[in-house]
């Protein structure tokens, strides 16, 4: 991690003096106003950052609540700002190349606004908190005693220092709203460390299934200690499957409920590697096979290890605009309900949100999927 830091700061200084020349373009003549504001935005966003992690800012103060709502705010403004912009440097760059004088501070100012009009849209979405997106997921072969079967599905909460109990708790009123007969929670429980997040996480085990709740990990519990996090799902009632499976019945009729490790557990613990050959280990023989897998990415080897469904989260569906337009290059299912070959994959947009606090366009998501037969 240290030996990382100095990249990191290289790569914040980059960005900075991209922002600053940025802003200085969209304000001609007023330099020592676009430098300041660059500053003031990078000091907003990044020092509160550094102080929670060392503990400096300890969870609950008022200072960390105050700094961390303003710095996420800051951030999401900026980038969008940040990428919105970056268009209109290359426009620039051709005119300039072709001999054409262009002079877009008027764009900036409006560009400007557009920024804090989807922060402000984006920031309201996260305070309505998730909604209710109903699925229907074909399943080929589905025995007449599954058809109905619901799962409630919970992803990429991310609890920490601007998702607290309120959020956590009206998650879990509209989760116990649906009666599902089964509920998935794929992965990104918090960030930040459990066991000083308790308070804002602990109504979770509020919830309740007839055929049990659980919960895989993702790739952010093992930047806080994945550990403490799998510690603080048992703690809340989830049934936490790492590699493994649990074969339950509904209507007499065998199910299997796997779940594999997130696929950065190789990096963080080579003894909690991803492995879809082990959760389906002894679950061969049920009628209907689900497997949770944080990010979409396994469905390879969850396809050819027999499952019927993935369920998954990780995406978060780009976030907010303008990073939807990006997902595609880094992710081959984003969002909703997709076919692998022989299996189903539905990736939910994300029940929280991570960093700002801003689902412009890609409103949080509580998964309420019913089986049916293809």
């Amino acid at each position: 991690m240290r030996r990382s830091l100095p990249r990191f700061f290289i790569f914040l200084f980059v960005l900075f003096l991209y922002t600053g020349v940025q802003t200085h373009a969209l304000l001609p003549g007023q330099g020592l106003l676009a430098w300041t504001m660059a500053a003031v935005c990078f000091a907003v966003m990044i020092p509160w950052q550094f102080g929670y992690r060392s503990g400096r800012l300890p969870v609950g103060s008022w200072r960390l609540t105050v700094l961390a709502w303003v710095g996420s705010l800051t951030f999401g403004v900026w980038g969008t700002f940040a990428m919105l912009s970056f268009p209109l440097v290359c426009g620039y760059a051709v005119a300039w190349g072709v001999g054409s004088r262009l002079s877009y501070s008027e764009a900036g100012r409006y560009l400007g606004m557009l920024s804090l009009f989807i922060g402000l849209i984006g920031w309201l979405q996260t305070v309505y908190g998730p909604r209710l997106k109903r699925v229907r997921v074909p399943i080929a072969n589905l025995p007449p005693e599954l058809v109905g079967l619901t799962i409630a599905q919970i992803s990429d909460l991310h609890v920490g220092p601007t998702i607290g109990r309120r959020y956590v708790s009206n998650v879990v009123r509209k989760v116990m709203a649906l009666k599902a007969d089964l509920i998935a929670f794929t992965g990104d429980f918090g960030d930040g460390p459990a066991a000083k997040l308790k308070k804002g996480w602990m109504p979770l085990a509020n919830l309740t299934a007839p055929l049990g709740k659980y919960y895989v990990t993702g790739n952010h519990e093992y930047y806080w200690g994945g550990d403490t996090w799998v510690a603080a799902a048992r703690e809340a009632g989830f049934i936490t499957l790492m590699n493994e499976n649990r074969v339950v019945r509904f209507k007499g009729t065998p199910l299997t409920v796997a779940g594999v490790t997130d696929l950065a557990a190789a990096y963080f613990n080579p003894g909690q590697k991803t492995n879809c050959a082990s959760a389906m280990s002894g679950g061969e023989g049920s009628a209907l096979k689900i497997l949770l897998a944080h990010q979409p990415e396994c469905a390879d080897e969850a396809e050819k290890n027999g499952f019927d469904l993935q369920l998954s989260g990780h995406t978060h569906g780009g976030q907010f605009f303008p990073f939807t337009f990006f997902m595609p290059f880094a992710h081959k299912y984003i969002r909703g309900l997709n076919r692998h070959k022989a299996m189903s994959v539905y990736v939910n947009v994300g029940t929280g949100y991570w960093g700002p606090p801003n689902r412009f366009a890609v409103p949080p998501e509580i998964t309420l999927l019913t089986l049916v037969a293809a």
